[in-house]
């Protein structure tokens, strides 16, 4: 590296790969050229060069040379760079020293590289990419190591001028050849320096512009993309503006205009204005303007509509705010009053209309439309009002070129003008003028009224509605001609719905739902085929408008167009009829013409659209006709499922998610109309959705590659079944009839329906929620004609019934059947309501009594789920639980005497408790529930009886802590739950026997013979939520003081850690038992606290031990436990006079044990419960507490006594 830099190599003169060389001789001959002496010294490492240089010439072998040099530089840089390290430490030199090496080593490289490129001796098209990939890497090493930076020294600009000496040679190469590969050259190039092409600008412009059809086009936008950030930044937009036009007036090439057009060039230019600056854009503006005139005066008419396009880019780009809306606006006038003018050929006289046929006309009329779009935002800002006013000659569309523009749209009206360009910038200034008409009608409309002058004379209110209605018309009709932007009807809905015709309204739907029928893809054909318009669009006009239309669905004013919305459900549902049935009118009888498959995803989008503006607007107009043209596109979607004519899987889920956005759709009509809406309900549809639903169960039953999208079916159909029954109970007050006959047709289809299982589950998977909705209604609001329907429905359903408790029996016994398992759900639950209707109406006395065979298949599966119940010294689940608790509960055998029931179901409760481990099926524990709230004094006290003979037989058992466990939990269900006078006087008298038995079983728990787990866990919280319930049934039982105490040596026993007498692990306890134990001090605290001041010590103590438990936890406490603890804490300084000389010890407890190993979080968490035992003592037990702690407890103490007086209340009493 010494020698490299001893060397000091000059940078070459680019090209002449041969000047290293003479330099080297001029140096051994001494020349007395002084330049080379300084500059050049003689070293041996000069061979490297000349010896690269000699093998470039030679033909064979220059690819994998080529190749190999940038290698060579790459690895030279990496150790010039470990060089300069360790050089600038220890001569304290400037880093950029090294840089400079770096780059005279690149040049002299590079040189005979270039040097074959700018003679074109190349041998063949391999070896010119070869160089270019090899200068490439060159460039990409200076611009990754820093080597080169405008900011180094750079003496006689030799770097600068070798670097603009290589961007004039690639470029100029790039001309002649044109490759992908030439872009990113010239974009490093122009990353390194961007005064590299300052002065050829226009012609690295129109190079990067000509480069678009290239395979790889990434290259281009990224270099336009820099070019407009890099000369935005330095404050030289103007200069880039101008290099584009300039480029684009040096060729006729139309590829030029198409780049301009693309969305590339138009958001790279757009996000460089928008960051500008409003001089930097003025100047910008005014460039451009300029430009515009000169070209308006020539007659190149291409050069000035690729104007006319950067301009219109220009204002789309401007964003108008307070801080630049007068200066915009000046632009906007200045504009109006030079270009526009020389563009519309307006000067004294006006015809009678624009010459549509001229293209500076056109072009005129474009730049027009988007200045008063700027415009009437920068009036907007500046507090200004471009109203309307005929007379008005300074005005933007109240100008005097507004006459000749109606009179070009009425021309172009009555004509069959087709120019695409000119009739596009025609409906831009409608909707501009149509807006501005919107704003001011009415108030016209109002001074009228007060004058009493009215007519139709220019200016009137009756004029302009005229008038808006024309431009309402051309702006719909110019756009479905295909003429015209449907974006813009989508950004201004509100200036033209309230003037457009029912027709025009059916245009723009159609358009609409047409968007939305084909899929969106980025990454679509170049060209799209929207079927119902029968027409193909291109990709980016189409993506455009799909984005337009999707928005308006995102948008809550677009629902609040009702006159929009008058005509969605009808125009969506005809854009079905035309995609499914081609050439069929929508009033044509569809039922004998066969249902298309070609466009049946667009058509099930279009449903999906409808069905999501239902939902969104909370209205369908004219549901009942909707309805019925929905039903007939389902029963014809049905009909080619029955006939078995779609073959390809693809079809048949195809088919299936129609017919399932059909119901969807139903459903939500239904779920938002009236009574006054719909009339009479239509029934059909009820009925097909039965039947359609079983034939396409029964015809794709084998296929289970589609079992998702049959599934998807049914749960269509049970939708629209619970809401048609919604419906029919919501207008039940105001007519019966609906669910009257809704009520016959289910009967009667249940009736007359096949039998078959598959059949079976279907209907029951229908109605199970509409069963319940019935069962929910009349639970609410009694009626007994409602009543009486529904009698009717659950008498018809005794073989739906029959069937789902055979599917449960089945099920609970391991049945292979794939449709038994996955209806098992259904099953219960539709059986559980079934029988909850039949128990309701039995209350009411309209009983509806199970037939014989029901009757059999419920005592079947009764006494099943008994004998495994009894039988089984495991968990039993399964469906049969449910239809158990459900008989019990509902009384539905009545050959069972009711207290055996009673106790049959005790013991099952009991023996559940100990095989499950301390827990219960919650079915089974909701029926014990259910029947103890039920029975009367005498069955209460038989069972509370043999209650306790079972804990007394079993307490000399195997297990007696499980069987112990087993009588607390339904000695708990009694206190909780059963009601009445004598029911709890049969309690009272055990009462005190259940508070000994808990206490006594709190000692086996916590003894050594116990092992602890989580079953104990569950044994403990069991005890404790007796002992809680206890406490707070004042009416069972009055404790005293030894029963207090008893409480409370219970508590401490779960959490104490005495390895002598118990070894209970203290995180074996759970939170439950934790929460529990508070409850129980708050519950003894706040209910007898008298009896609590004879025994403080056990207080203490248990607060103690659960202090304990939640500091033994460190980092891994709950801060909610501590929380609960500051609970109890709170109920102390009520009664400081009995337990203030106690707390203290507490206190100090807790400063003791907090000294060490204890998380902050913890510490802090802590201090609200330890502040309420603070307000407990008064300053003497402060006193004593100072004596009794040691030095280092007096400072953690202290920190803790200063936060407490920050919060202590100071002001008066």
């Amino acid at each position: 590296m010494e020698g490299f830099w001893s060397m000091n190599l000059p940078v070459p003169v680019l090209g002449e790969e041969k000047q290293l060389q003479d330099c080297s001789e001029k140096q051994d001959n001494h020349t007395s050229d002084n330049h080379l002496q300084k500059s050049f010294q003689h070293s041996y490492h000069w061979a490297l060069f000349t010896s690269l240089s000699n093998l470039m010439e030679e033909v064979d072998g220059r690819e994998a040379i080529l190749a190999f040099v940038p290698k060579l530089f790459n690895e030279f840089v990496c150790e010039s760079s470990k060089f300069g390290k360790t050089w600038e430490n220890k001569r304290k030199k400037r880093a950029d020293l090294i840089a400079n090496m770096q780059f005279r080593v690149c040049s002299n490289l590079l040189n005979p590289i270039i040097a074959i490129l700018k003679g074109n001796r190349f041998a063949n098209e391999s070896e010119r990419v070869a160089i270019l990939c090899s200068t490439r890497e060159f460039l990409d090493i200076l611009l990754n190591h820093d080597i080169y930076m405008p900011s180094f020294e750079d003496p006689n600009n030799e770097h600068m001028d070798y670097l603009m000496a290589l961007g004039e040679i690639i470029l100029a190469s790039a001309e002649r050849h044109g490759n992908h590969d030439y872009l990113i050259i010239l974009l490093l190039l122009f990353m390194l320096n961007h005064n590299i092409f300052h002065e050829k600008l226009s012609r690295l412009i129109h190079f990067v512009m000509l480069s678009q059809n290239i395979e790889e086009i990434s290259p281009v936008n990224e270099m336009m993309s820099t070019l407009c950030s890099t000369y935005q930044k330095l404050r030289q937009l103007g200069h880039f503006v101008r290099s584009v036009l300039m480029s684009s007036s040096d060729s006729d090439d139309e590829s030029l205009s198409l780049y301009i057009k693309s969305r590339h060039f138009c958001r790279a230019l757009t996000g460089a204005i928008q960051s500008s600056p409003v001089g930097q854009l003025e100047e910008v503006w005014l460039l451009i303007e300029n430009h515009i005139v000169t070209m308006a005066q020539g007659t190149n008419i291409k050069q000035l509509a690729l104007t006319i396009d950067i301009f219109i880019i220009l204002l789309k780009a401007v964003q108008v705010g307070l801080f630049n809306s007068k200066t915009v606006k000046a632009l906007c006038e200045q504009t109006m009053s030079r270009s526009v003018y020389v563009l519309l050929g307006v000067k004294n006289n006006i015809s009678a209309h624009f010459d549509l046929g001229c293209q500076k006309t056109t072009c005129g009329l474009n730049v027009w439309g988007w200045i008063v779009h700027v415009h009437i935002k920068c009036c907007f800002w500046s507090n200004c009002s471009d109203e309307v006013n005929i007379d008005d000659k300074g005005g933007m569309c109240g100008s005097k070129l507004i006459p000749s523009l109606l009179d070009s749209i009425k021309a172009v009206v009555n004509s069959d003008f087709k120019d695409r360009k000119a009739l596009d910038a025609l409906q831009l200034l409608a909707t501009h003028r149509l807006q501005q008409l919107h704003s001011v009608m009415f108030q016209q409309h109002q001074v009228e009224a007060c004058t009493g002058i009215h007519g139709s004379k220019p200016g009137s209110s009756k004029s302009m509605l005229e008038e808006s209605k024309l431009l309402a018309a051309f702006i719909i009709k110019t756009a479905h001609a295909r003429l015209g932007s449907w974006i813009l009807l989508c950004q201004n809905l509100s200036s033209w719905i309230p003037y457009a015709e029912e027709e025009h309204i059916e245009m723009f739907l159609v358009w609409f739902f047409s968007t939305h029928s084909v899929p969106y893809d980025e990454e679509v054909e170049s060209l799209v085929y929207v079927p119902i318009i029968e027409k193909q669009k291109d990709r980016e006009t189409f993506s455009n408008e799909y984005l337009a239309s999707k928005s308006l669905l995102c948008d809550a004013s677009f629902y609040e167009f009702h006159h929009l919305f008058h005509h969605m459900s009808r125009v969506g549902v005809e854009c079905v009829t035309r995609m499914l049935f081609p050439g069929s009118s929508f009033s044509t009888c569809l039922s004998t013409v066969e249902l298309s498959l070609e466009h049946l995803t667009g058509a099930t989008r279009i449903l999906n659209v409808i069905k999501q503006l239902v939902v969104n607007c909370q209205k369908c107009d004219q549901p009942r006709f909707i309805s019925s043209k929905l039903l007939t596109l389902h029963m014809a979607a049905i009909k080619r499922v029955e006939t078995c004519k779609v073959r390809s899987q693809e079809g048949r889920t195809n088919l299936l998610a129609f017919i399932s956005s059909c119901r969807e759709l139903l459903s939500e009509i239904i779920k938002v109309v009236e009574l006054h809406d719909i009339g009479t309900l239509p029934t059909d549809i009820l009925e097909n959705v039965f039947e359609s639903t079983k034939n396409i169960c029964h015809s794709f039953q084998t296929e289970k590659n589609i079992s998702a999208e049959i599934s998807s079916v049914v749960s269509a159909g049970e939708k629209y079944v619970i809401e048609y029954f919604a419906f029919c109970l919501k207008v039940f007050s105001s007519s019966k009839d609906y669910l009257k006959t809704a009520g016959d047709l289910l009967s009667k289809h249940i009736v007359g329906t096949d039998g078959l299982p598959l059949s079976l589950m279907i209907l029951v998977k229908l109605l199970r929620k509409s069963l319940h909705l019935m069962l929910r209604a009349l639970e609410m609001n009694f009626d007994k004609e409602m009543a009486s329907i529904l009698k009717q429905i659950v008498t018809a359903m005794h073989p739906l019934n029959e069937f789902c408790l055979e599917c449960i029996l089945v099920h609970d016994h391991g049945h292979p059947d794939e449709q038994i398992h996955s209806g098992a759900c259904d099953y219960r639950f539709f059986v559980s309501d079934f029988f909850s209707v039949l128990k309701l109406l039995s209350v009411n006395n309209l009983g509806c009594e199970i037939n014989d065979v029901l009757s059999q298949k419920l005592g079947v599966v009764h006494s099943d789920i008994i004998s495994k119940l009894y039988m089984s010294d495991t968990c039993v689940e399964g469906s049969a639980i449910y239809v158990f608790g459900a008989v019990i509960t509902r009384d539905l055998l009545p050959g069972l005497r009711r207290l055996d029931m009673f106790v049959t179901l005790q013991n099952i409760v009991l023996k559940q408790f100990k095989v499950m481990n301390g827990r219960v099926h919650p079915i089974i524990d909701t029926t014990y529930s259910t029947i103890l709230s039920e029975a009367d004094g005498d069955q209460v006290a038989v069972l509370s009886e043999a209650l306790w003979n079972h804990a007394m037989e079993c307490d000399e058992g195997k297990d007696p802590v499980a069987s112990l466990s087993a009588a607390l939990h339904c000695f708990f269900f009694m206190i909780n739950v059963v009601k009445g006078q004598n029911q709890r006087a049969a309690l009272v008298k055990i009462a005190g026997r259940i508070l000994r038995l808990s206490l006594e079983m709190s000692k086996p728990l916590c003894t050594k013979n116990i092992e602890h787990n989580e079953e104990v866990a569950d044994h403990t919280q069991t005890i404790l939520r007796t002992l809680l319930a206890l406490i707070g049934k004042t009416d069972l039982i009055a404790l005293k003081c030894q029963d207090i105490s008893g409480i409370l040596k219970s508590v401490c026993r779960m959490f104490d850690k005495s390895p002598s007498e118990y070894v209970f692990n203290v995180d074996s306890v759970n939170s439950d038992v934790y929460y529990s134990s508070c409850a129980i001090v708050i519950y003894l605290l706040k209910i007898y606290p008298k009896q609590l001041y004879g025994c403080v010590p056990s207080l203490i103590v248990t607060l103690r031990r659960l202090l304990d438990y939640i500091l033994q936890k460190k980092t891994d406490c709950n801060h909610a436990m501590i929380q609960e603890y500051g609970k109890i804490c709170e109920l102390l300084p009520g009664h400081k006079d009995v337990f203030k000389k106690h707390v203290m010890y507490v206190i100090l407890h807790f400063v003791d044990k907090t000294l060490t190993d204890v998380d902050p979080s913890i510490k802090v968490s802590f201090e609200p419960s330890i502040f309420s035992l603070l307000d407990t003592v008064s300053e003497f037990e402060i006193q004593q507490l100072n004596t009794l702690m040691r030095p280092n407890e007096k400072a953690s103490f202290q920190s803790l006594y200063k936060n407490y007086q920050k919060h202590t209340y100071k002001g008066q009493v």
